[in-house]
C-alpha cells in the first residue's frame, strides 16, 4: 500500500522568495525522487495566490518515509530554508 504525505505550505510575500522557494522545491524533487522507496514526490503552487504551494510525497509503505525524515539530505534541505 502506498504511503501519501500531503504539506501545504504558505511563502512570504516577495518576488525573490517565490524564486528561491522554487528552485529549492525543484532541488528537492530531483533529489526525493531518486530514492528507490519514493513512487512519487510533486510539488504544486496555486494559480490564483503564488505563495501557496503543495507538496505530495508518495511512499511504497509508511515505515520508508519514517526512515526518509530522519536522513542528513532531509535535514540539509531543511536547514537551509528560504528567508
Amino acid at each position: 500500500m502506498v504511503f501519501t504525505i500531503i504539506v501545504n505550505l504558505y511563502a512570504k510575500d516577495g518576488k525573490t522568495v517565490e524564486e528561491q522557494l522554487r528552485a529549492k522545491l525543484a532541488e528537492a524533487s530531483q533529489t526525493n525522487s531518486k530514492d528507490a522507496s519514493v513512487v512519487d514526490w510533486h510539488t504544486m503552487q496555486s494559480t490564483s495566490d503564488p505563495r501557496k504551494w503543495t507538496i505530495v510525497e508518495r511512499y511504497d509503505q509508511e515505515s520508508t518515509s519514517r526512515a526518509w525524515l530522519c536522513t542528513e539530505t532531509t535535514w540539509t534541505t531543511r536547514r537551509s530554508r528560504v528567508p
